[in-house]
């Protein structure tokens, strides 16, 4: 008896490695030890700050940076430099969404066209506001981060997810 594919047969193979690869790919941001290490947005005194709760993905991916940027030969510069770009690209992404609802929903095109529309007009007074906060966090931790930038290799930042969740050099969505 000789098995052949049949076009069922590679689709349901085709099929089973998508979710393989889709699973493993989202399953290292819950698992990785080095999430562990995030405190979010951490200002002094525990104070309410503007854009805190939206610059979360920002400050975890700094804490990570700041973490293992030792052992990744990460500066303490660039590990700065990359929170200020996430923190200026979630006031854009955030302003966009809410400025055109449903917008996340239509077709690539058409989200695009409404992102090109969006640069080439004003920013809402909101965004402007986003955007100055966001250079205030920076120079935050500009002024007062160089203590915390550790200096020696940690151990949680041995996996591959620490790469990923604390490059400088790599967008949020990326």
């Amino acid at each position: 008896m000789t098995f052949g594919w049949s076009r069922d047969h590679f689709t349901l193979l085709l099929s089973v490695t998508f979710l393989g690869v889709s699973c493993c790919w989202a399953l290292p941001r819950k698992l990785c030890e080095v999430d562990r290490q995030t405190n979010g947005c951490s200002v002094p005194f525990g104070m309410e700050a503007p854009f805190k709760r939206q610059f979360i993905p920002a400050c975890d991916k700094h804490d990570i940076c700041y973490g293992c940027g030792h052992h990744y030969n990460w500066t303490r510069e660039q590990c700065d430099d990359g929170f200020f770009k996430d923190m200026k690209s979630i006031c854009r992404e955030h302003y966009i969404s809410t400025s055109y609802p449903g917008q996340r929903k239509r077709r690539f095109f058409l989200e695009a066209a409404l992102k090109l529309w969006h640069f080439f007009h004003v920013i809402t007074k909101e965004e402007k506001r986003c955007h100055i906060v966001a250079k205030m966090y920076f120079n935050g931790v500009r002024f007062f981060g160089k203590s915390h930038y550790e200096l020696r290799d940690n151990d949680y930042c041995q996996g591959i997810c620490a790469d990923h969740h604390g490059n400088p050099k790599r967008t949020l969505d990326g």
